[in-house]
């Protein structure tokens, strides 16, 4: 079977049995409707305040995540995102440290990889200022440069909100 019937057979019955399928499509245009601010080489980070509760999974105020985004990623599935969460606050706590050493031993690869993995993981959880500041570091270092240092300084205090609010939300 070709690979683009099996997809679309394998769609078809996850929508039949009620699973969510709107997916990466829509998302997509979503994001690309959504410009995300530059993090400016001069200014200083603006870090998102905590979003509003609502209920549910909803109801838990993490600042720099909106939880509405990053449930919506997990099909609604409250018991997934909060692994995925914990996941997150206890591997990726160390990030920007991680990001300083690999920037000054010079191994751009290294840390082109670091934020390419970050910027994916943290639209997913829902911290989308994470993950443009992740996106502006990685197109920099995909250009063959070292980013600027504001662009570094944002990423870092933008990662530190997620985790501190993770371990403050979630607890340790």
């Amino acid at each position: 079977m070709h690979g683009a019937s099996f997809l679309f057979l394998l769609l078809a019955a996850a929508a039949g049995a009620g699973l969510a399928v709107a997916g990466w499509r829509s998302r997509r245009r979503l994001r690309a409707r959504e410009p995300h601010p530059p993090v400016p080489a001069s200014a200083p980070c603006e870090v998102p305040a905590a979003p509003a509760a609502g209920g549910g999974a909803a109801a838990w105020v993490l600042p720099g995540i909106r939880t509405e985004l990053g449930l919506g990623y997990c099909a609604g599935r409250e018991d997934v995102y909060r692994r995925m969460l914990e996941r997150f606050r206890d591997g990726k706590a160390r990030a920007g440290a991680d990001l300083r050493q690999a920037l000054g031993a010079g191994d751009l690869e290294t840390a082109q990889r670091l934020v390419h993995t970050l910027k994916s993981t943290a639209m997913t959880l829902g911290a989308e200022a994470l993950s443009w500041a992740a996106r502006d570091l990685e197109e920099a270092l995909l250009r063959g440069g070292r980013p600027p240092e504001a662009a570094v300084a944002c990423f870092e205090a933008r990662l530190e909100v997620v985790v501190e609010g993770l371990r403050k939300g979630l607890g340790e």
